[in-house]
């Protein structure tokens, strides 16, 4: 280890030991909420993929009618084969685009036919907002947590730097001291 990492000066972190307590934890705060989006955003892509795969082990096609379109999910209605009619509670995946009444091809997974999504779609649909959701959090975290460092590292500099004055002596005396 060199002279300079032992006593706490220079080297790569160097700037780390003059922030205030708060903004050290801040700056980690930050860092662990874009490890978590990160994570998450991570988990979003790879069970997307998993779906897909599922689907395509044992692939269904048939027509859905779209019964209602919301927020969080878009509910059809389709019938197997096998005469079954399915109305998954969780919704189709990849509905981006589909209105209320529309008939659409859907594929999904005979061994459970409640997993299903759009004919032709696939988790490929997830990578772009997903990039966009990853590059605008580091983005503006990374920024954030660059003027916390920054102002922090100002603020140290001054107060080591700036000289005590003894507020009891006058202008005069401080004058002729110098």
């Amino acid at each position: 280890m060199s002279e300079s990492r032992r006593s706490g000066r220079g080297g790569r972190w160097a700037g780390w030991s003059r922030l205030s307590r708060p903004r050290r934890w801040t700056t980690i705060a930050l860092f662990g909420v874009g490890l978590l989006v990160t994570i998450m955003s991570a988990l979003l892509v790879s069970g997307a993929r998993v779906s897909d795969a599922r689907i395509e082990g044992d692939l269904g096609e048939t027509t859905a009618e779209v019964l209602s379109v919301t927020f969080p999910r878009t509910l059809i209605r389709y019938n197997t084969p096998e005469g079954a009619v399915h109305s998954p509670q969780t919704g189709v995946l990849y509905p981006a685009g589909l209105e209320e009444e529309d008939l659409v091809r859907v594929e999904y997974d005979r061994e459970e036919p409640d997993l299903v999504r759009v004919a032709g779609r696939g988790f490929e649909l997830t990578l772009l907002p997903t990039a966009m959701v990853l590059v605008s959090t580091w983005a503006v975290l990374l920024t954030v947590i660059w003027l916390i460092c920054r102002r922090g590292r100002a603020t140290s500099a001054h107060s080591v730097h700036r000289p005590v004055r003894d507020p009891s002596s006058t202008d005069e005396q401080r004058s002729s001291a110098d």
